[in-house]
């Protein structure tokens, strides 16, 4: 019954292939991801680690791509947020076995020579040594598209969250850099996704200044609270303070003045990513030109 029902059912006459099927369906018998991983000595299933953090919607449309790609090499996917506690994460991984663990930033070193001694396959295949050149470059655009439209005071708006940040930093980092090229300063604040507080960040931040401010943010969400703060302190936008976002976000486009914003191909990085698969282990893939999954979106803040 069992070789029937997992696919290798040729020596089977097809009367004892019907009464099987009809036996399972009637029980309403499902395969087991487990039993057939231990039945062939390896698992089906890609495991999509995500830190607990924020991410805007771009997150569903790079699991979609994932789990495209995974079909098209016989394998499922599988989606788990990281716990609190990293010994947890590695338990759990342990535990499920997955053929390919796509990690977007939980694991050390440590941990990832751990699965890879279980037989278990990180993706990407080595952590790198510098930050993350995309996010580095998203802060870098940002300050461009600020100082595109004359010389103004520049302003990091991370998101106030409790959740880890694995990547404002980076941002943060790249729009830093490109500050200090152009010979100009750069305050850093962090705006919470409520009018009250956004606003007080804002004013504290503007306090005492009547130089027309350039907020570069680390997404759509802190851009928007911005802009609620910019107004309730009757600062015009794009004359006194312009604001840039993050994630091209539908509301973003939808809020008055249109969000100016960064637009960033998460599908397109997610297959960059999983390039890895078509090597079987063996050596990387080139590296991609990064600047392709990066580009301005204009809008009417800056």
């Amino acid at each position: 019954m069992s070789s029937i029902l997992n696919g290798k059912d040729a020596r089977f006459p097809q009367e004892t292939r019907d009464r099987v099927f009809a036996a399972a369906a009637e029980l309403g018998y499902r395969p087991s991801h487990a039993g057939r991983a231990l039945a062939m000595g390896k698992s089906d299933i890609v495991l999509l680690l995500v830190p607990n953090a924020t991410f805007g919607a771009q997150l569903q449309d790079g699991i979609d791509s994932l789990a495209g790609v995974a079909a098209t090499h016989g394998l499922t996917l599988l989606v788990r947020f990281a716990d609190p506690d990293a010994d947890e994460t590695l338990r759990a991984i342990l535990n499920l076995r997955p053929a390919v663990v796509v990690d977007l930033g939980v694991l050390d070193q440590a941990g990832r020579d751990l699965v890879q001694a279980a037989g278990v396959r990180p993706v990407p295949q080595a952590i790198k040594e510098e930050p993350d050149e995309v996010d580095l470059l998203i802060g870098r655009i940002q300050v461009t598209e600020a100082f595109a439209h004359g010389r103004r005071r520049l302003i990091y708006a991370s998101l106030a969250d409790w959740r880890l940040d694995p990547v404002g930093p980076i941002r943060l980092r790249g729009a830093e850099a490109e500050a200090a090229s152009r010979g100009a300063d750069l305050t850093h604040i962090h705006v919470p996704l409520t009018a009250d507080g956004a606003t007080q960040a804002l004013a504290e931040a503007n306090a005492g200044s009547t130089e027309p401010l350039a907020v570069c943010c680390y997404n759509d969400d802190v851009a928007i609270a911005v802009l609620a703060a910019a107004r309730k302190l009757g600062l015009a936008v794009p004359d006194e303070i312009s604001v840039i976002g993050v994630d091209h976000t539908a509301i973003g486009q939808l809020v008055t003045p249109r969000l100016t914003s960064i637009a960033v191909d998460f599908a397109g990085l997610m297959e960059a990513l999983l390039r890895e698969l078509d090597t079987n282990g063996h050596g990387l893939p080139p590296s991609p030109d990064w600047s392709s999954f990066v580009r301005l979106a204009p809008g009417d803040t800056t």
